[in-house]
């Protein structure tokens, strides 16, 4: 039994596994991955057990600032021990500036504050706060997160608008809409509210463990498709191996930073393309091919799979942040074998983690 660092284990609604030392998590992680994928061998990727966490969601409640408890209020936390140095420093800021607030109830769709995302990049922190935007209090939280802006270490700062149930666009009350990461040399511009890795050192060893693998299939003659490609992070990381590469993203702001991050990056050969991928059949497939897919919890949809079993890519690398989820789209290749696999724990002190797994079709397998 492992004593908690985290006084507030057991009460806060985030981790769950601080009583468990972090060599036996890991292990409980890889017999739960090798028995739901029915694989033997198994890679384990890992980073630091704590202070690991980039990004940190926090609410708003009368009294300032918290952690969801495990009843579902919101609970004071004056810091985070998953979370990095720069994400918990930032915290104290809001701590001792927001020490009451008018918060909204959705029920009653009254009041004005929400909640207020807290990422750090390799160098600069975001700040972005969720407001109401129907709040007849909305220009005086404006003001006192202008005044907030002034004096915060956070160098990128936003709020959110969110009336009548959906979420506006973000405005940017100091810095930008992007934060950088540098993968294998390359550099990344990605927004600061939408989707990333929470853990930068598990996210760089995910990029070194595909690239391996895709090494060992590099040619003048094969296209790369990185299907769900965020903002470019896989595609462009590994366009040097391929004769082209494909970026296929639906969300239209991870286009444009994918965009932006080609010319960044100088990479000629690299196209991108906004589109679900459950329209991937709008896309003519070359002969010569290999997917790469990084879909969200709920796996692949369904007419994706279809589509990619017609084309049959000689490889397909899936990388999956729910492997019970994988194992269910993994049936359904049945013309692929499951090569190899490596667990990702990007989520230490947590249940959670992600899969790589290389899929290789039948006839390719030696």
């Amino acid at each position: 039994m492992e004593v908690p660092l985290c006084s507030y284990f057991g009460k806060c609604n985030g981790c769950t596994l601080q009583h468990v030392a972090y060599d036996q998590q890991k292990i409980q992680k890889a017999d739960r991955v090798r028995a739901t994928l029915q694989i033997e061998n198994l890679e384990v990727l890992s980073g630091d057990p704590y202070g690991y966490r980039n990004r940190m969601d926090f609410f708003f409640y009368p009294g300032g600032i918290g952690l969801r408890s495990k009843e579902n209020k919101v609970m004071d936390i004056e810091s985070c021990v998953i979370a990095d140095e720069k994400v918990n420093r930032v915290l104290a800021e809001l701590r001792n500036f927001f020490k009451e607030a008018d918060v909204y109830d959705p029920i009653k769709k009254a009041g004005t504050w929400k909640g207020v995302m807290v990422r750090s990049g390799v160098k600069e922190t975001a700040v972005v706060f969720s407001l109401s935007g129907s709040s007849s209090r909305l220009a005086e939280a404006v003001e006192k997160i202008e005044r907030f802006a002034q004096q915060s270490s956070g160098e990128h700062i936003g709020i959110q608008y969110g009336g009548k149930e959906r979420a506006e666009e973000l405005r940017i009350i100091k810095g930008s809409l992007y934060l950088e990461k540098v993968f294998l040399g390359k550099s990344f511009l990605y927004p600061i509210q939408g989707f990333f890795q929470n853990n930068h050192k598990v996210a760089e060893g995910i990029h070194i463990s595909v690239n391996n693998v895709l090494q060992k299939y590099k040619s003048s003659e094969t296209t790369l498709w990185d299907v769900y490609s965020g903002v470019g992070c896989f595609g462009i990381v590994n366009a040097s191996l391929f004769k082209d590469v494909l970026l296929i993203e639906e969300f239209p702001e991870a286009v444009k930073a994918a965009q932006a991050n080609v010319v960044r990056n100088n990479v000629t050969n690299v196209k991108v393309v906004c589109l679900d991928a459950s329209r991937l059949k709008k896309i003519s497939a070359p002969g010569n091919l290999i997917v790469l897919v990084d879909p969200p919890r709920s796996g692949m949809d369904e007419k994706t799979i279809i589509y990619l079993k017609k084309i049959k890519p000689k490889v397909i690398m899936y990388i999956s942040c729910n492997y019970p989820q994988l194992a269910k789209d993994l049936k359904k290749f049945k013309d692929y074998k499951l090569k190899s696999a490596v667990l990702c724990d990007l989520f230490p002190q947590t249940a959670h983690c992600e899969v790589i797994a290389e899929l290789v079709r039948t006839e390719e397998v030696k």
